[in-house]
């Protein structure tokens, strides 16, 4: 496994979160954390559980919603977690107010499915402290979930900015899907919590070009 971090400057302000970017000009560095996550199949009970605790979980983060009004997605890239070559990079996700609240679709190369590991970088910034920062990731084939991935960052100072690598262990090549099959039918959904908390979904559509 190749340590393939990057530190990378601030992107461009947010129009509409000019007022807070003062509180991140003066950090010094990026916080970095790494973790990690094999594949784990969905059944049919695993869905029945998850729409039950998602429900309950966006209820009770009513109260939590200042943590996700600060929590801010900057920059993302994905690379052979082998080689450490670049696939794919985007800052779409900064500058974006509906991030969180709209499907955005990417164009990824479909040689991304040959990878035995693929490591993610996510740049984030949070405005709010969080105690226990984690995210769970499903994907989403033609409307069924199939897989599900978990990974845990853990305590988020306020008013910083943190770089984020995930490392993702591909299924085995017997289980794959080909990239037709695949591309424009596969959703990764993105949830993110405090704890046990939600905090705010993002939706991607992939295109394997």
């Amino acid at each position: 496994m190749i340590d393939s971090k990057q530190e990378k400057d601030a992107p461009s302000e947010s129009k509409y979160d000019d007022e807070y970017e003062d509180e991140f000009r003066s950090e010094a560095k990026i916080t970095k954390r790494d973790s990690f996550s094999h594949i784990s199949k969905i059944n049919l009970e695993d869905k029945a559980k998850d729409v039950g605790e998602e429900m309950s979980s966006q209820r009770i983060s009513q109260d939590n919603r200042g943590i996700a009004e600060g929590l801010r997605i900057r920059y993302m890239n994905m690379k052979d977690g082998e080689s450490g070559t670049m696939l794919w990079e985007s800052e779409d996700f900064d500058n974006n107010p509906a991030v969180y609240s709209e499907e955005m679709v990417i164009d990824v190369p479909k040689g991304i499915l040959k990878c035995s590991c693929v490591s993610r970088d996510l740049e984030f910034s949070s405005r709010k402290k969080i105690e226990d920062f984690r995210l769970e990731q499903q994907v989403v084939f033609c409307g069924t979930p199939i897989e599900r991935w978990n990974f845990n960052f853990g305590f988020v100072m306020p008013s910083s900015r943190n770089c984020w690598q995930q490392i993702i262990e591909a299924a085995p090549p017997d289980q794959m899907l080909s990239p037709e099959q695949l591309s424009g039918n596969v959703v990764f959904e993105t949830s993110f919590y405090d704890g046990a908390i939600f905090l705010c979904k993002n939706k991607v559509r992939i295109n394997y070009i």
